[in-house]
């Protein structure tokens, strides 16, 4: 192999030896700074020094390759890792399930660590090892989702003193509606989305064991006609956790839990109204729907916001090893807001 090739190639062992440090957490400051030199070195290094570095990184490549159970090849990975990095967002995002069963067979090199996250986890992961080394960024689709709802919520319970207010300000009283509306609609995104993220994580950890329908009622699909097939809130609601726990009634009920009856009755009414708003009369009368668009309010939507967080608090107690940890989540304070700690 020729000086120029040998440079190639040593370039090339960086980036895979790289890729894999940094998609597991540990490129850290001795590590990049070992490829950093060799980077730096090989335009200038001749042809034994090439060789030995080339060796060493080879080495240290089917250790890593190895300690991680990397299931490609790694040049491979690290091209597509490379390139993978360099999207909008700056940095790549993967679901845990998937770097389970397709990439890394011990990612990070702590299973006890890792088994704390759940299957449905989005992962944050950058070939220029931006994050701190052996702490994963990690978003979970529910917590987004709960965020939003605590964001609109205290924008609109902060700009209640603008309804009613003389002379009226229009822009700032809409902005108050939009408010309330977004609120409603958050606080059942975020209640399914964690409800869609249990029933996932169990399908993954059982689809062997499931039967054909249980599996198409977690994976919202149609295995006779081959389509999807998606479900209504009360149905994950009530059927989700039954299913999780093997019980044969569902966990929770509009009888035994108060958030979950909020959730499924006048809840669900304002929820559709905002969703599914439609000037058709019932029984010769303005529907339902009509009605509430403009007569949401402040305590109505409080009272959707407290059921979504009740809920799933009294629920993800019930779920044995199903449940996920909660410590995102925080109730409203004494001033009705939900606190900054919510957004961290």
């Amino acid at each position: 192999m020729s000086v120029p090739e040998l440079r190639k190639e040593v370039l090339r062992q960086c980036d895979v030896f790289q890729a894999i440090l940094a998609f597991n957490y540990q490129f850290d400051e001795n590590r990049r700074r070992f490829v950093t030199e060799i980077r730096l070195n090989a335009p200038t290094a001749h042809a034994k020094q090439l060789r030995d570095v080339r060796d060493t990184l080879r080495s240290n490549i089917s250790r890593a390759s190895k300690a991680f159970r990397l299931k490609e090849k790694p040049e491979r990975f690290a091209e597509w890792f490379k390139e993978s990095s360099r999207n909008k967002l700056g940095h790549l995002q993967m679901s845990k399930w998937i770097i389970d069963s397709e990439i890394f067979g011990n990612f990070g090199g702590d299973p006890v660590a890792w088994r704390r996250f759940p299957h449905h986890a989005q992962i944050g992961l950058d070939f220029e090892g931006s994050f701190a080394t052996g702490q994963v960024e990690f978003y979970l689709p529910e917590a987004v989702l709960y965020e939003d709802m605590c964001a609109s919520f205290n924008l609109a319970l902060e700009s209640h003193h603008f309804v009613g207010q003389k002379p009226v300000v229009k822009l700032e009283t809409k902005k108050h509606y939009l408010f309330l509306r977004t609120a409603v609609l958050s606080s059942y995104y975020f209640v399914e989305a964690y409800l869609n993220g249990l029933a996932f994580d169990y399908w993954w950890d059982n689809q062997r064991k499931v039967s054909t329908t249980e599996g198409d009622l977690l994976t919202e699909w149609d295995s006779a006609r081959g389509v999807k097939r998606w479900r209504d809130f009360r149905t994950k609601a009530l059927q989700y956790p039954k299913l999780i726990v093997g019980g044969g009634h569902p966990l929770l009920t509009e009888t035994n839990s108060a958030s979950l009856q909020t959730l499924l009755t006048v809840g669900k009414e304002i929820r559709d109204a905002i969703v599914h708003q439609s000037p058709r009369l019932e029984g010769g009368e303005i529907s339902a729907k009509m009605k509430w668009l403009p007569q949401l309010r402040l305590n109505d939507v409080t009272s959707i916001v407290d059921a979504a967080v009740g809920f799933v608090l009294q629920l993800n107690p019930l779920l044995g090893n199903y449940s996920i940890q909660l410590d995102w989540i925080y109730a409203r304070g004494p001033d009705g807001l939900f606190p900054k700690e919510c957004f961290q």
